[in-house]
């Protein structure tokens, strides 16, 4: 740069520079001020988005233990129902204790009946109902003399495991029960 003094114009110049600097300045940070308050609102919102959300997930995965441990239970039970119809198979009973079958269905004296245990009761007993209604008049009783329930399914070529007995049809076969 040179030595010569600044010129009244140049000088002038500098200044509405300065003012139009210090302008921009002020209206940037107006600018900032009103996207940051937008920020923090949109920050609020979430937060009570995500609030929400929360309970939501905390509320589902209290009802889901809570399936799971209905869940957990019926699978129990249905283990010690399906123990005693192996029982009662394999001692060639066509009929299964009802006290046993109490105990295992989790029914026993103790237990308080409402609703919902009629219900699985009813449900189950219908169930051994149709066990038994597998095998066709006259029959009724696998492992009787009379027995005329087949050896093998007709549909699927399932074989009993023994004369009598029930027939476990394979996935497809029309005669496939959904229980």
């Amino acid at each position: 740069m040179t030595d010569t003094p600044m010129t009244p114009d140049r000088e002038r110049m500098i200044r509405i520079w300065h003012e139009e600097l210090a302008r921009l300045t002020d209206r940037a940070a107006v600018m900032r001020r009103e996207a940051l308050g937008d920020l923090l609102a949109e920050i609020a919102r979430l937060r009570g988005e995500l609030s929400d959300a929360t309970a939501e997930l905390a509320e589902n995965t209290r009802a889901m233990n809570a399936l799971r441990r209905h869940r957990d239970t019926a699978e129990s039970r249905l283990t010690a129902v399906e123990r005693l119809a192996e029982e009662a198979d394999d001692k060639c009973n066509s009929t299964v204790d009802t006290d046993l079958l109490l105990d295992a269905l989790g029914l026993n004296a103790d237990t308080p009946s409402d609703a919902r245990v009629a219900d699985e009761l009813a449900e189950g007993l219908a169930g051994l109902d149709a066990m038994r209604a597998d095998h066709p008049a006259p029959c009724r009783v696998p492992d009787s003399p009379d027995c005329t329930c087949p050896a093998e399914c007709q549909d699927c070529g399932a074989p009993a495991p023994a004369a009598g007995t029930r027939i476990w049809h394979r996935i497809g076969c029309p005669q496939r029960s959904t229980r």
